[in-house]
């Protein structure tokens, strides 16, 4: 048995891998059965091989906060326990295949693999739009490449939030990897260039959250290095200035930008109704704890948060199962910027894990489509596995 196992562990890991590129490609829809089945899969191999289940408590919040969402919105057995399986399995798997990298190349494939195929999917969308996009009273859609149906604007801009996460890397680790970050740069222009085009505001501003959180990143980890710190000090001061003078000369002129009108949309940015929504329901989710679809929303359907949309459709205990579980996995990041791993790896995966939670907080993604919660339970996973890794080298013992 241990010989067998040794022939298929190169085999193994690398149709893993394959696997994750196919399913956040999403290559010709997949479904999510298929999805489920290959997860576990992949799980029982490494759990024969590694002879650990890499189950943690957080998995436990994340499936029942899934299972109980489904099961009070009426669907069937058979259909929020697949959903509730599928967001866990594929953080259990993403342990796994962190914990089976063997060398600091094999450590960053992973998280790569993911990137681009769900960059690709996203590209190969946004491509789509230029052939079969469709407008009608501001609303923005255009066909998604595998199931050839109509989806919203907002909900193609979900497969670019992770690459936008790196662009700022990219920039910084260019000299050391000129072509992958030259990719990365190319096609982030494109994917702002083509929000803005659209007027697709979320990109945009997560995007500009996201430099905020690579820069701080840079001063973290450069924070001994003077010379840096007063480069990086003028480059704001001066940085700030100009944009003041600029916004001040030419503000008249920004004012008849489409993309500016549009982001006084719907009350602006502070006090935008999806806000109003928000807030609306955090004062009125506890006079409801099972949940109450007919809450107060300024007229909206959705309150556009995914834990919030939760609180208001199926309750207090979903809602404090998933907030609990987003809490650990913050603690995770916490400690995954205080560990050993290398600086890149800090950067890619604190920066995709942010570009979803960003998302989250501004669309009812969960709402939408239960797939697109797997991607961040994916990278939670690899977040976990890198803490394992560091934690079990520090002890001088194997994973």
């Amino acid at each position: 048995m241990r010989e067998l196992m040794k022939k298929l562990e190169k085999p193994a890991y690398y149709l893993s891998l394959l696997f994750v590129f196919l399913i956040f490609l999403n290559f010709r829809d997949i479904p999510d059965r298929y999805a489920v089945l290959g997860a576990i899969a992949c799980c029982m191999f490494y759990l024969v091989k590694q002879k650990k289940i890499r189950m943690d408590i957080n998995v436990v919040f994340l499936f029942f906060s899934i299972a109980i969402y489904g099961r009070m919105l009426g669907y069937g057995t058979i259909d929020y326990l697949m959903d509730a399986v599928l967001v866990s399995a594929f953080m259990v798997f993403g342990k796994y295949l962190m914990l089976e990298s063997k060398n600091e190349l094999e450590s960053f494939l992973p998280g790569g693999i993911f990137l681009i195929g769900y960059s690709l999917y996203g590209l190969l969308n946004y491509i789509n739009y230029y052939f079969n996009k469709f407008e009608l009273w501001g609303i923005s859609e255009w066909l998604d490449i595998w199931t050839g149906n109509y989806v919203l604007a907002t909900q193609h801009c979900l497969y670019i939030m992770p690459l936008l996460a790196v662009m700022l890397p990219a920039v910084v680790y260019f000299r050391k990897y000129k072509a992958i970050c030259g990719i990365t740069i190319i096609t982030d222009i494109f994917f702002l260039f083509h929000s803005l085009s659209t007027l697709s505001r979320t990109p945009i501003m997560a995007f500009v959250v996201l430099v905020a959180w690579g820069m701080l990143l840079v001063l973290i980890f450069n924070r001994n290095n003077k010379q840096l710190m007063k480069i990086t000090r003028w480059t704001i001061i001066v940085g700030g200035v100009a944009s003041a003078l600029f916004l001040l000369l030419n503000w008249g002129w920004i004012q008849d930008i489409p993309f500016v009108q549009n982001m006084g949309k719907d009350g602006g940015i502070l006090n935008n109704i999806r806000f109003r929504a928000q807030r609306s329901v955090l004062m009125q989710m506890f006079d409801y704890p099972m949940g109450n679809p007919e809450m107060y929303t300024e007229g909206m359907k959705f309150v556009h948060n995914v834990w919030l949309d939760m609180a208001k459709k199926a309750g207090l205990i979903p809602f404090s199962l998933l907030t609990v579980y987003t809490v650990i996995s913050l603690i995770q990041v916490i400690k995954l910027l205080k560990s050993n791993v290398k600086q890149e790896q800090k950067f890619l995966l604190s920066g995709m894990y942010f570009a979803f939670i960003l998302y989250y907080m501004v669309e009812p993604a969960l709402d939408a489509n239960v797939r697109y919660i797997v991607p961040w339970t994916f990278i939670n996973g690899l977040i976990a596995g890198c803490n394992h890794k560091d934690f079990m080298k520090e002890k001088g013992e194997n994973c």
